[in-house]
């Protein structure tokens, strides 16, 4: 293996601008939004950073790198809370007294710190391309979300330290593509890129709970159980027009029927049925915010043979009839 080339985070930043903050978290929440360019000695690539509402900042790093590089940060004393999600690539995670943390394209990535953060290293080999979204949560950004999981984030010791939270499931990382997708644009409006990181993290709260202690109302799940479940649900999301039965659904996943249905709920807090409702409403709704979409042809879409149905199931989970939603031009 060839020499690992080291540089300090804020060292890597400052090359290419001289207004970097000695302290990162703080930098990314506050400043406005900052591209910076990867120095061409170490690589291509950008980092780009945006402030989200609530406290929250967004980082995204597109790079590839001349030859392997290790960036770090030196012991600070801040609060930190952050997760991360790869697109693309992969990324080795060293924390001071902790043991590697590999995240590989697909994987999400969880860090919280109080207070006392130590030294961390991420390391990347030469000649991958890669991407990564970051997002620095904050305790008003998680108060906002109104999750019970937010009080152990918070308080609980077991959350100190660098997790790989699992493999996202593809709606999370289709979001994730939305965000990158975003930031390319010149002029994008930081409450719609604050909804959508919020959105991302309501997936990534999905993932977190298998680090959680288990309950003794909840099954000890492992990570095979976890990935069929995100399976069954890509499935119904994908075939929702003529989704298959619950038996046909958990023979695809490889998992049993009734062990789907307790699992499945253990997972995203809700039924199976439930589950594909809202999936279908949910895309409904954006079809309904297309010109040339109708209410018949946006419920056909999704899978309902009753206009009427689903106009009544629509008005229960939006507060409104989808012909009134159309003909109020929500767009």
């Amino acid at each position: 293996m060839g020499t690992r080339q080291k540089i300090a985070f804020d060292q890597f930043l400052g090359l290419a601008t001289s207004q970097i903050q000695p302290d990162y978290s703080a930098q990314v929440k506050t400043s406005p939004v900052t591209v910076w360019k990867i120095p061409e000695k170490y690589g291509v690539g950008r980092i780009t950073i945006s402030p989200l509402m609530g406290g929250a900042g967004l980082v995204v790093m597109e790079s590839c790198f001349h030859q392997d590089i290790e960036v770090f940060t030196e012991q600070t004393m801040q609060k930190n809370l952050s997760f991360t999600v790869c697109l693309q690539g992969g990324i080795v995670n060293c924390c001071q007294h902790k043991a590697d943390v590999n995240v590989a394209s697909g994987e999400t990535l969880f860090a919280r710190f109080n207070d006392k953060q130590p030294r961390m290293s991420s390391y990347f080999n030469a000649g991958e391309q890669s991407c990564f979204i970051t997002i620095q949560l904050s305790s008003d950004w998680l108060c906002s979300t109104e999750e019970s999981l937010q009080s152990d984030i918070l308080t609980d010791p077991f959350w100190q330290g660098v997790f790989n939270s699992g493999k996202a499931s593809q709606m999370m990382l289709t979001v994730a593509r939305e965000i990158v997708n975003v930031v390319h644009q010149a002029d994008f409006q930081h409450h719609y890129l604050s909804a959508k990181v919020l959105e991302l993290w309501s997936h990534q709260i999905v993932l977190l709970r298998r680090l959680l202690p288990s309950s003794k109302q909840q099954l000890k799940l492992k990570a095979q159980d976890i990935a069929r479940i995100h399976q069954a649900a890509d499935i119904l999301i994908n075939e929702m027009v003529s989704p298959p039965s619950l038996l046909e659904l958990a023979h695809k996943v490889g998992i049993n029927d009734n062990k789907l249905k307790i699992v499945f709920k253990q997972v995203y807090g809700m039924t199976v049925f439930s589950f594909l409702q809202q999936q279908r409403l949910k895309k409904a709704k954006l079809l309904l915010s297309e010109q040339p979409c109708n209410v018949t042809q946006a419920a056909s879409s999704v899978g309902y043979n009753s206009v009427s149905h689903f106009s009544k199931v629509f008005k229960q989970e939006f507060g409104v009839s989808p012909g009134k939603f159309k003909s109020a031009g929500h767009f």
